[in-house]
């Protein structure tokens, strides 16, 4: 990546949108671009044309793809482009007539053993392609004994490779000084990615934020990559919050506990009584664990985000159900992933398999819950005296109220400190106990809770940047809150101002109300701020949560 901006007078943006049928995304971009052109920087937007036999707006397990996907997604885009008033060109205008050909012959080739493993004139494009083809059947460990699975995986593959042809001849011809693409994940934004990289290019990757109506961006990697989190603490974690920034760190997560103000998917229904929740799932006075997995499919290309005790997340439960067969004096809530089974994304059928199978085996003290049970997570949350997660946000967001969090895996907040890492299948029970033993009203848990609170704060001010100037709508849509171009000029909105400087790649006074480009260091004062109001928000917040917590939590057990 390149480390200082480029000396041209206009800026070349290059807007990588091969998915531009998603229009959320799609009315991002296009404001974005606008504005960069009503500013004087030379803008293209490049989409797909028909390139891929197989991709990620068709999925086999939602949507399956049809002999008229392609041409039925071009002229949606193009409809798309046209409202939005934004010219565009077709990936395929940079393809060689045998480009595809070559590359279908080539994947047709690869024996089954070499296809997640594949490479193509030096680009390792099994990998790229690694996350598209989990999500096409929302599965970590595609059935490549499968017919139907083997064709498509190939056709993955030769669409990376075309891709990939026309890519680099489009960014060696375009020259960019920064490309622009959708958070990075998908095989061909993950193929530009490499090959931007190859060349020097700035890259910037965007998604909708964590909250509604946000966005969130990160430079130079994908917006799934845990680097960009480490460094935020890194330059914040020690400061402490004042009283308006706790406030806004715990209105964040009651928010959550209400299933409110979710950027696309609550994965939780709201918060319950805690009485009714104990006496509907039956639970007795014994300690409670409650645990909580994620949806295997979205880290298997990440696999620095599954180290830890269980590199195969499906080793994580049948560890749980083992613990409590050994461990009657304890009770066990396991909550299966609500995203394993949501009517948008189709249903994870192999974790689903996995859970009941868990359930079918499980003892008296040990509960599972299914993806769409009505039952709260968080009031599940607020009736245990530990959580277990492999790596989920709801850790976080547990933490935040001082019970201890035990994570088998690499989390958004595993670099904070504020859950205990499980390294090992051995260490397990151990950490367990240790967690057990700990006073719930300890400095222990005060130092959690304000640790987890301090990176909430933090979490969620970078990556659920403010933006009103595109409303996602239910069913995938999008409507725009302006009606004339001319709102989006220079002076007329602070925060698009900011995103305009940062993909111009110029400093911008915005930058500390929208955290974009290089983190602002804290200021003097800062610095220098003690923790009186933190401590006096604190001590509020977790008298007000452990009202709700104590009412579920049992006796502390004997630990031997």
């Amino acid at each position: 990546m390149s480390e200082s901006a480029p000396n041209r007078p206009s800026p070349r943006i290059l807007f990588f949108s091969p998915y531009a049928a998603w229009r959320y995304h799609t009315a991002l971009e296009a404001t974005w671009g606008h504005a960069l052109r009503i500013a004087g920087a030379d803008v293209r937007f490049v989409l797909c044309n028909a390139l891929s036999g197989a991709c990620d707006v068709y999925r086999a397990n939602l949507n399956p793809r049809t002999e008229t996907s392609c041409l039925e997604c071009q002229a949606k885009c193009a409809m798309q482009f046209a409202d939005l008033a934004m010219p565009y060109e077709w990936l395929g205008g940079w393809l060689d007539p045998d480009d595809r050909h070559r590359a279908e012959q080539w994947a047709s080739g690869l024996e089954c053993d070499e296809l997640l493993s594949a490479t193509w004139r030096g680009l390792a494009v099994g990998s790229f392609a690694h996350a598209s083809i989990c999500t096409q059947w929302r599965t970590e460990s595609p059935d490549l004994g499968n017919p139907e699975v083997d064709r498509t995986v190939r056709a993955f593959l030769a669409g990376t490779a075309t891709i990939a042809a026309a890519t680099a001849r489009l960014l060696d011809d375009l020259e960019p000084d920064t490309i622009v693409l959708l958070n990075g994940r998908f095989f061909a934004h993950w193929t530009a990615i490499e090959l931007a990289r190859q060349r020097g290019i700035r890259i910037v990757t965007h998604e909708r934020g964590l909250r509604a109506d946000t966005v969130r961006f990160a430079e130079g990697a994908r917006l799934h990559e845990l680097a960009s989190m480490r460094s935020l603490w890194e330059v914040w974690g020690s400061v402490p919050l004042n009283g308006m920034e706790f406030k806004h760190a715990t209105s964040i997560l009651e928010e959550r506990r209400l299933g409110k103000n979710f950027s696309r998917l609550s994965f939780s229904p709201p918060e319950e009584d805690p009485g009714e929740v104990r006496a509907r799932l039956g639970l007795d006075e014994r300690p409670l664990v409650a645990v909580f997995n994620s949806s295997d499919d979205e880290t298997a290309a990440f696999p620095e985000r599954r180290r830890g005790a269980f590199p195969e997340p499906r080793d994580f439960l049948p560890a749980v159900l083992d613990l409590a067969q050994r461990r009657p004096d304890l009770q066990f809530v396991i909550r299966l992933h609500p995203n394993i089974a949501k009517e948008r994304v189709g249903t994870n059928q192999g974790a689903l398999a996995h859970g009941l199978e868990i359930e079918r085996n499980a003892p008296e003290n040990l509960l599972v819950l299914h993806p769409n049970d009505p039952t709260s997570s968080y009031t599940v949350a607020d009736l245990a005296r530990v959580a277990m997660v492999y790596a989920s946000t709801i850790g976080l967001e547990i933490a935040a109220s001082g019970t201890p969090v035990l994570c088998m895996a690499q989390a958004t907040y595993s670099h904070t400190a504020v859950a205990t890492p499980v390294d090992s299948l051995a260490s397990l029970e151990a950490a367990l106990d240790a967690a057990l033993a700990e006073d719930p009203d300890g400095e222990t848990a005060r130092r959690r809770a304000r640790t987890a609170l301090r990176w909430v704060y933090r979490y969620f001010q970078h990556f659920a940047i403010p933006f009103d100037l595109v409303h996602e709508e239910p069913g995938d849509s999008a409507s725009l809150t302006y009606s004339h171009l001319a709102a989006l000029a220079p002076g007329r909105h602070a925060t698009l101002d900011a995103i305009r400087d940062y993909l111009f790649w110029r400093p911008s006074e915005a930058n500390r109300a929208a955290p974009l480009g290089p983190l602002p260091a804290p200021t003097e004062g800062e610095l220098a701020r003690g923790p009186e109001q933190e401590d006096l928000a604190l001590s509020r917040w977790l008298s007000r949560r452990s009202a709700a917590a104590l009412r579920g939590r049992g006796p502390a057990p004997r630990v031997a």
